[in-house]
């Protein structure tokens, strides 16, 4: 019956009752003053029960509720990882929560209250049960925990069982407790009223009926007061007396009983959907730890089925070049594995998730007994009917050009809503999956083109090492030979055959160069080129450079000039040999480069500003098209109007100079200009680094 009902039925008014209280307080006056002194002493022993016993036992139980949900929270993290330092919640909790619950039991029983001891005893038993049949086990297993699902579901089944044990010892010693404080603010709010009265009724007759009628009337009000503040501070749970004062008194207590009952409404759903947000932010971040695809959908439908609570759930992506094709499904211990249920329409079920992908939609069923399909559902509901679903979300998992799967999230046992932040938050959890699983099998396949590259490299690496040194040995024997012939120990030759011994010795030559920076180039993509350092003149290096190169620019007809100081002024610390090759390079390069009638300059100086030697190699040649600098040192690089120009060369002689140049802590560098000619320039420090 609603308040006005009552009221109606019960004129209670501020009026009545005051008349009421006046005709009838020199009656009561006696009785409300031992009734007052005897609430006095009852409260006195309700207080000791709240603040001796249900205060502090309430306070107890809820840390016996914290340690056994640490306990969970270190158990599950290691059934996920394996990784024995989510124990540690385990470990710090699993010893406290029997004796703080027995702390519980005893706290009651010291202020005589026996009656919450049978639901404590259960929770007991139940915390015991979990502690040692699930999760003991668990911990005793060596290595990562293989828990089945079955297992899992066992452990989470008897926890909830402690949970709700925990909540029904709850209930009963907050509200023991609740009418503990209100019988204690009840007797509190008669007694000292009444002894107050009966003080004044001795002085005055008058002001005491006056006092007592506003006591009266206050006393239901100060209660609403009183809840109202607890409601102000948060206790959703306080209640005002709808039954206590006058018609307005009561109908104000249900007017905030009104409020109370929404905003406790209102909390519960809050901390759900805080829940929940935490559940599918766990879920995401799950989803980002792995790079292994099935790994990834399998967290995916395992974290749908815990955060949505639903009997099942079902992925499958479909052939596909961006992604692999996956089926991962769970469901809850009732039911069984399916077969997959769109192996014989994977056409059309692919057609239905890229229709809702262009229409960026998801499918909702709350009910499918009065669920009409459209033609594009009439797959979904022959595939769901036959898997016994009773309510269904489908949502398609795709990128930006197109739908490459779905998942779909069902109820069997009965229907249910599903509500707009849960089709959001489903669309937001399909689309980490796709860009996760995109970017996995795009890692997947750079690490087989990396691998196949590698691998083809290491083998152009090894064929190069193996020509090379197979071409040597007979170029040995040729150019032994041709020195015979050349020494004349075999007789006097015609001036005619020594011009072609000439023409022999010159493309030998050149083939041993060849072959030289073919094993220098293997022994550097081998990490094998080593370097003999030593105190070196560079002057002396290019005086050898000088004598082996006249030769090649007299029959070319190009000028050879070197320009050095005297020997002793450009030492630096570094390898004779390598040098010499780089300077080789440099100033053959310059000849082959430079037309007939044209000149080649070497300058080599002491660099008195950053120390060390700084060289030039100087030509007046073809040059080199700006657009190739910058591709110059890369192996097996040639300059464009070189190879137009049908010049010999392999494109190594530059990088070698460059590998060489930079192991010595040194620079290289060009300047060029087509058909003008082009200067190379090679810094070397005094001291290298220490690395090389």
């Amino acid at each position: 019956m609603s308040v006005a009902g009552r009221a109606h039925l019960t004129p209670d008014r501020l009026s009545d009752r005051l008349r009421y209280l006046v005709l009838s307080m020199l009656v009561i006056v006696v009785a409300v003053g031992i009734a007052g002194l005897i609430a006095v002493r009852v409260a006195t022993g309700q207080v000791d029960q709240l603040t001796k016993g249900y205060n502090p036992a309430i306070d107890t139980h809820t840390s016996a509720l914290i340690d056994m949900l640490n306990a969970e929270t270190g158990i599950r993290g290691y059934v996920l990882t394996g990784n024995k330092s989510f124990l540690q919640p385990y470990l710090d909790s699993k010893n406290k929560v029997v004796p703080t619950l027995n702390a519980t039991k005893a706290t009651l029983n010291s202020v005589g209250e026996h009656g919450q001891d049978a639901s404590i005893n259960v929770e007991l038993a139940r915390a015991n049960a979990w502690l040692n049949t699930y999760a003991a086990p668990i911990v005793a297993t060596r290595g990562k925990p293989n828990i089945s699902d079955q297992r899992q579901n066992q452990g989470k089944t008897m926890f909830n069982s402690y949970r709700t044990a925990n909540n029904t010892v709850s209930a009963q010693l907050q509200n023991k407790r609740d009418n503990l404080r209100a019988q204690s603010t009840r007797i509190r709010g008669l007694a000292f009223p009444t002894l107050i009265a009966i003080v004044v009724i001795a002085i005055l007759v008058a002001i005491a009926l006056a006092v007592r009628s506003a006591r009266r009337i206050s006393r239901p009000l100060t209660k609403v007061w009183s809840v109202v503040r607890r409601l102000n501070k948060g206790d959703l749970n306080a209640r005002a007396d709808e039954d206590d004062g006058p018609a307005e008194v009561r109908d104000l207590a249900h007017a905030v009983n009104a409020l109370a009952i929404r905003s406790s409404a209102d909390s519960v759903a809050e901390r759900e959907a805080e829940l929940f947000r935490q559940r599918t932010r766990l879920i995401s971040s799950t989803i980002r730890r792995t790079t292994n695809g099935a790994i990834m959908a399998d967290h995916l439908a395992r974290g749908l089925g815990s955060a949505f609570e639903v009997d099942r759930v079902w992925l499958r992506t479909f052939p596909d070049d961006r992604v692999p094709s996956l089926t991962a499904q769970w469901h809850v211990e009732r039911l069984a594995d399916l077969d997959d249920p769109v192996d014989e329409h994977v056409e059309a079920t692919r057609s239905l998730a890229s229709r809702l992908w262009e229409s960026a939609q998801i499918v909702t069923i709350d009910d499918h007994r009065s669920y009409q399909p459209s033609e594009q559902g009439q797959l979904l509901f022959k595939i769901v009917q036959k898997a016994g679903a009773t309510s269904s979300m489908v949502v398609p998992i795709g990128d930006s050009s197109s739908a490459f799967g779905l998942v779909w999230i069902s109820m069997v046992s009965h229907p249910r809503h599903w509500t707009m932040t849960e089709a959001g938050v489903a669309q937001h959890l399909a689309a980490d999956l796709a860009h996760s699983l995109m970017q996995a099998h795009l890692i997947e396949r750079q690490a087989q083109a990396v691998q196949m590259l590698q691998e083809l490299d290491q083998a152009k690496s090894d064929f190069i090492s193996t020509v090379s040194h197979e071409l040597r040995t007979p170029l040995t024997s040729i150019t032994g030979y041709l020195e015979l012939l050349t020494d004349g120990e075999v007789g006097d030759l015609p001036p005619s055959a020594s011009k072609v011994l000439q023409v022999i010795d010159r493309n030998a030559t050149r083939l041993r160069n060849l072959i030289e920076d073919l094993l220098t180039q293997s022994r550097i993509d081998a990490g094998r080129l080593r370097l003999d350092m030593a105190s070196v003149d560079v002057a002396e290096v290019l005086r050898a450079v000088q004598a082996a190169m006249t030769p090649l620019a007299a029959s070319s007809d190009v000028l050879l000039d070197f320009d050095c100081p005297v020997s002793g002024t450009l030492q630096v610390y570094a390898d004779a040999p390598q040098l010499e090759q780089v300077f080789t390079n440099l100033v053959s390069n310059a000849v082959k480069f430079t037309p007939s009638g044209g000149k080649v300059s070497v300058v080599a100086e002491h660099d008195e500003v950053e120390g060390g030697v700084f060289a030039q190699v100087i030509d007046n040649g073809i040059g080199i098209p700006e657009r190739d600098i910058p591709n110059l040192f890369t192996r097996f690089f040639r300059a464009s109007n070189a190879s137009a120009s049908v010049t010999p060369g392999t494109g190594l002689g530059l990088a070698i100079v460059h590998e060489i140049v930079q192991r010595h802590g040194g620079e290289v560098d060009v300047e060029s200009e087509l058909g003008r000619g082009s200067t190379f320039s090679v810094w070397l420090p005094t001291h290298p680094p220490l690395a090389i």
